[in-house]
């Protein structure tokens, strides 16, 4: 089989692969939810009963059928509606699910200042608890439409709260069935799972393997390997994992001042430090993106100097989109375009940066 013959076939293979994950991920539940709901009202059939109200007077009214209205004009005003939840650690996971509106939100200057639903945690201290906490964060206007997001509970957890919030914006959303329930892992999912990781685990081989083999140094070679498997391991590192990593990093690098924060926030989110941090924090994470694939790109450079950078670039795109697409079967992980063109140019500036090298060092250099 010819090269050409060769990296067509991979890349035939490459698309069939993403098409099979993309469709299987989207239109396929991992979870389902059981047992009763563990929410007081809310449906809202009783109005705000069990819910704590935050914001200027007004601001928050039912309407019917079972629909609550949260209303802001001054963007400095925080408004809420809060409900805790207590003694989740006799759950592994739990489902927020509700359906929302919204008219003419206008995003805050902080990323979180958004129309959102969420589900905070709080340690025994009352302390907010870094993790995965979002349902939703809409801005501008949305048609009615349902949202639900599954998060594991985190063991340390003594309270749950879940919040339909204007944080800090302008406009109006509204929220109708709001619902918390217990969710489970479906027994498909386990073969669904073992077969995409054993599907894309050959594809990988078939598609990096080669390339160490074919590495003429033992140090580049090294190399390489090294960056590979750091790729490997920050892609596919499940959610738990990685939260425990931010949590840990959150608290030992707590920023020293408080942003400013109404008493609805504080009451919502525990000590605001610890959110900005942790945003800080997942933000710097991406960053990783864009430098293990530019030091594996760096490695690959040197170690095939002759090989053409249209052809180094395509198999590292296809690695980037192989371990993100992944990520579809990974507890705790979303596969996102954006992570992808990230790696992308990751690997470009790496393979920039040894052009560049290589012509400032080259023994015609500065000759005319």
């Amino acid at each position: 089989m010819g090269r050409d013959t060769h990296r067509v076939l991979v890349v035939v293979v490459f698309l069939v692969l993403s098409v099979v994950t993309v469709l299987v991920g989207v239109t396929y539940s991992r979870y389902r939810s059981v047992g009763p709901e563990l929410l007081v009202n809310g449906d809202f059939s009783r109005g705000l009963e069990d819910w704590r109200v935050s914001g200027p007077s007004g601001a928050i009214a039912v309407e019917p059928p079972r629909t609550v209205r949260l209303q802001a004009a001054d963007p400095e005003h925080f408004t809420g509606l809060t409900q805790p939840f207590h003694d989740p650690g006799r759950f592994e996971l739990l489902e927020l699910s509700g359906t929302i509106r919204t008219e003419a939100v206008v995003a805050g200057k902080e990323a979180w200042h958004k129309a959102r639903l969420i589900l905070s945690s709080f340690d025994q201290e009352g302390a907010w608890m870094p993790g995965a906490h979002l349902v939703v964060a809409l801005e501008g206007n949305h048609p009615w439409k349902r949202y639900a997001t599954v998060f594991p509970v985190i063991p340390e957890a003594e309270e749950l709260r879940v919040s339909m919030q204007l944080a800090r914006v302008s406009g109006k959303a509204w929220v109708r069935d709001l619902s918390l329930r217990e969710a489970v892992e479906k027994p498909l999912y386990v073969f669904l799972q073992a077969g995409a990781f054993g599907l894309w685990g050959v594809f990988l081989v078939w598609l990096m393997v080669p390339l160490v083999v074919a590495c003429p140094r033992n140090l580049l070679r090294g190399a390489l390997v090294v960056s590979m498997l750091l790729v490997l391991s920050g892609t596919l590192l499940p959610g738990s994992y990685r939260r425990v990593v931010e949590r840990d990093m959150t608290e030992a690098y707590q920023a020293t001042t408080s942003p400013e924060a109404s008493v609805a926030e504080t009451e919502t989110l525990g000590r605001p430090d610890r959110v900005v941090v942790w945003d800080r924090i997942r933000n710097a994470g991406k960053a990783g993106h864009f430098v293990l694939y530019g030091l594996l790109a760096m490695s690959l450079a040197a170690a095939f100097p002759a090989r053409p950078r249209k052809t180094l670039m395509l198999e590292l795109g296809m690695m980037g989109g192989a371990t993100e697409l992944l990520q579809f079967f990974i507890e705790g992980r979303t596969p996102l375009v954006g992570d992808w063109l990230l790696d992308l140019a990751g690997a470009g500036a790496g393979l920039g940066l040894v052009t560049v090298w290589r012509r400032a060092t080259s023994p015609t250099a500065g000759t005319a």
